[in-house]
């Protein structure tokens, strides 16, 4: 079963839809995508007809030997380039515009197919079919549902701020706003046991509400270099000198964060306004 038959034939093309930019990464990886299977066709074809001049006495003497030469892995690595041309794809969209899309071909595995044959068999053809890059595309914009790159990217974060500011087992928001504050009661923070500094604990809601941030102020997600402290996969390590001052980003609209022991978080915007139009947009807040 060839390549094609494995991936479908897609003929859609939705190249109108990226940059000349990216258009171009995909043609340049598609033709060195291209180039790398030829080459491993013409070494997989000098293998063919190497063993095929083998004689019976040449197979049943030196079937373990050195001297009967093997197919070079070709095999694997065709599909290790196949693999790698696909998820390559997969990355690059989803890294250059911060969107979670799910490599959803199947892995392709050729070497599975080709190791089992007998000595007596003919060797197989290599049959190898070509991914145009646009079943790729078809594949990833599936995934958008009628968004771009941009909007989905927002959505996400979006989607992800409002999941860890309402409780949906509880049916309660962990947040609150009055004035030009914003409270968030969802945290947890904990003294360290054996050194001078506290660990807080509520770094995915933080993270998320940094990324909305940035998006808010540059239209991307990116790093707000005034809040770094703050941004850690775990938890957050914090000495009473954080507690008792805090941080700030005004570049995002943000005057003051403050963090408390029991967990909770303030942070002071610039204005009410701004606030409440934060907690309306990004948090999916609707009690104000």
């Amino acid at each position: 079963m060839g390549i094609t038959d494995k991936f479908g034939n897609f003929q859609i093309k939705k190249s109108d839809r990226i940059s000349q930019e990216d258009q171009a990464w995909l043609t340049h990886r598609e033709e060195l995508y291209k180039r790398a299977i030829a080459v491993y066709k013409s070494v997989y074809d000098i293998y063919k007809a190497e063993n095929e001049s083998y004689s019976e006495e040449d197979r049943k003497n030196y079937k373990y030997s050195s001297f009967l030469v093997g197919n070079f892995g070709v095999p694997k690595s065709l599909s290790d380039v196949q693999n790698s041309y696909i998820s390559g794809i997969f990355s690059y969209f989803s890294n250059k515009y911060n969107v979670q899309l799910e490599n959803n071909f199947d892995r392709y595995d050729l070497d599975r197919e080709y190791y089992r044959y007998n000595d007596s068999d003919p060797i197989k053809e290599l049959v190898v079919d070509f991914i145009d890059y646009h079943a790729v595309l078809d594949k990833i914009f599936d995934q958008l549902g009628g968004m771009s790159f941009e909007e989905k990217a927002i959505k996400e974060v979006k989607d992800k701020l409002k999941e860890k500011c309402y409780n949906g087992y509880r049916d309660t928001w962990e947040i609150k706003v009055k004035g030009n504050k914003f409270t968030y009661t969802g945290g947890y923070c904990s003294k360290d046991k054996y050194f001078d500094y506290y660990n807080f604990g509520s770094t995915e809601w933080l993270r998320a509400f940094i990324d909305a941030l940035a998006f808010n102020t540059y239209g991307e997600k990116t790093q707000v270099y005034s809040l770094n402290h703050l941004y850690s996969s775990y938890s957050i390590r914090l000495k009473e000198d954080d507690f008792q001052n805090g941080f700030s980003a005004p570049e995002v609209g943000v005057k003051h964060v403050k963090l408390f022991k029991n967990g909770r978080i303030d942070v002071t915007f610039t204005d009410a306004e701004f606030c409440r139009k934060f907690a309306r947009e990004w948090c999916g807040y609707t009690l104000i």
